[in-house]
């Protein structure tokens, strides 16, 4: 037992030492995995609604299952707020006029009710001795490309290149208005009562070594 007045490192029998290091020589783990997405996008308005999203990720090894989960979905919520809502808006003078949450939109629980996630322990990382990989990222990254590819294939016949993020509804409608309103023209004037909306698919691939073709239903 350390006594009154007693130093640390001071030849002390009784003084508990601990010495540890720890290094991964520049090992750098991935993550890889798939995302892909089905929407609905009205060309009349630009309104675009998310069908199903769904993200696949091959983390290594899952330590805590609900919180990977959290992280994953976190991840692909962040992402669809970059693709659809956020946007940094300045004047000619450089202000910024997207200074405060009334303007800067942001994603809430009810915008994007319907996505997924799966993570699967299919192949560890062998730089640590978990043998674990990252996760929240993930999910983020590939969400732009996505939400854009699947924009893109939902209005093809309208000839529509995303090129820009947010996808906002006055972007979108662009995209479309132009061959819409020749179309318009040439129909004299369609059935203004008549459903138009698009649907369109797109999907997103990371992979170093595995394609994930056999996911399964290991659903965390």
């Amino acid at each position: 037992m350390l006594q009154p007045g007693n130093i640390l490192g001071q030849g002390d029998a009784g003084v508990l030492r601990v010495t540890t290091a720890f290094g991964n020589d520049n090992r750098l783990t991935y993550t890889y995995g798939s995302a892909a997405a089905h929407v609905a996008v009205d060309p009349g308005t630009g309104d675009v609604e998310l069908l199903d999203c769904l993200v696949v990720e091959d983390v290594g090894r899952i330590v805590n299952p609900l919180t990977l989960h959290g992280q994953a979905i976190g991840g692909l919520v962040q992402g669809l707020g970059g693709a659809f809502l956020e946007h940094l808006v300045y004047d000619a003078n450089g202000q910024l006029l997207a200074g405060n949450l009334a303007d800067y939109l942001i994603p809430t629980a009810t915008d994007f009710p319907k996505i997924r996630a799966i993570a699967l322990e299919n192949h560890r990382s062998p730089s640590n001795p978990l043998g674990v990989k990252g996760a929240g990222e993930g999910a983020i990254i590939p969400i732009g490309g996505l939400m854009a590819n699947a924009v893109a294939n939902a209005l093809a016949s309208f000839g529509a290149m995303p090129n820009q993020l947010p996808l906002s509804p006055a972007r979108v409608w662009h995209m479309s208005s132009a061959k819409q309103s020749t179309q318009h023209d040439l129909d004299g004037g369609g059935n203004p009562h008549a459903p138009n909306l698009s649907y369109g698919r797109g999907k997103i691939l990371r992979s170093i070594e595995d394609d994930f073709s056999n996911c399964g239903s290991s659903d965390r």
